[in-house]
């Protein structure tokens, strides 16, 4: 196996979403070749490293494993477009948002707590998962 950058070459030619699992063995750290540590989302890992983004606005994601590595290519690089990173790969943050936001709505509207609080985050998450799944589709 070459770089990181052969890597990125490699899941770009893949359909999206597409990940790949390498023996840490294999391949040098990701920091000798440019990636800065980064936020992920909790999948089990050790550390994220995230590669500067492309002319696209796309970059090469790496979840570190005490055994291995395992990347993808992000859709929507998040020092480009934030937003747009959460809505395209990261929805379930932006969901979680949604419900947070819709649950304090809802204690501050309802007089009672738990069923304000109740109406308010299911409203909430799924406000927002309407609209993550609506831009989604146009994309």
């Amino acid at each position: 196996m070459g770089g990181w950058m052969d890597v990125r070459l490699m899941l770009e030619r893949e359909p999206a979403g597409a990940w790949i699992r390498l023996a840490r063995a294999s391949i040098v750290h990701p920091h000798m070749e440019g990636a800065v540590r980064s936020l992920g989302w909790p999948r089990g890992q050790i550390a994220d490293w995230r590669f500067p983004p492309t002319p696209g606005c796309r970059g090469l994601h790496v979840h570190e494993y005490a055994d291995r590595w395992e990347a993808h290519v992000d859709r929507v690089h998040p020092a480009c477009d934030p937003l747009g990173h959460l809505q395209h790969d990261a929805p379930q943050i932006l969901i979680g948002g949604g419900a947070l936001v819709g649950g304090l709505l809802g204690l501050l509207l309802v007089r009672r707590q738990g069923r304000g609080l109740a109406m308010g985050t299911t409203a909430g998450a799924l406000v927002r998962l309407a609209l993550v799944s609506a831009r989604s589709s146009r994309t």
